[in-house]
């Protein structure tokens, strides 16, 4: 629900829990500067996936928004086309970095594959180092594809076909 409206300026939208997201526009000497903040609490694992989940919705809608405007061309059909059902955050200690998958969802293609603490190194012979990376390569993946996923298990290094 829009909370706050100021135009053209300012616009503040609340969800469910009262977290709050905050745009603001400003005149900028290239155009206007977009402002995006997210108000909340996030604890724990999930907490962090919702975080880092809600900053990549906004940079696709952003990517969206500036092919719309550059273009005219409404890019969404390339976005969320494919997804493994993992919750999952950015990971990095001192030897690897990847993606730690925090839960998995029953019934969908991680099901039976991934666990819960298991770190995704690579999509296809590829390195991800981010939540963003890895939902860019899956999210715009063709349904139905073979995705090969390497990933630590415990110290080892694992790798399924799905």
């Amino acid at each position: 629900m829009i909370t706050e409206l100021v135009e053209p300026c300012r616009m503040v939208i609340a969800d469910d829990e009262n977290e709050l997201t905050i745009w603001t526009l400003e005149p900028h000497a290239e155009g206007t500067l977009v402002g995006i903040e997210y108000t909340g609490l996030w604890p724990g694992d999930l907490g962090i996936m919702s975080m880092e989940n809600m900053a990549y919705g906004t940079y696709r809608f952003m990517t969206n928004m500036k092919s719309v405007l550059e273009s005219s061309q409404d890019i969404r059909s390339s976005f969320w086309k494919s997804w493994i059902g993992t919750k999952h955050i950015s990971y990095e200690s001192s030897e690897t970095k990847g993606v730690k998958v925090v839960q998995v969802i029953e019934g969908t293609p991680a099901d039976g594959v991934l666990q819960e603490g298991d770190i995704i190194t690579h999509l296809n012979m590829t390195g991800v180092q981010s939540y963003d990376e890895l939902e860019e390569k899956i999210t715009s993946m063709e349904p139905l594809k073979v995705l090969k996923i390497k990933y630590l298990r415990g110290g080892v290094v694992e790798v399924a076909e799905q």
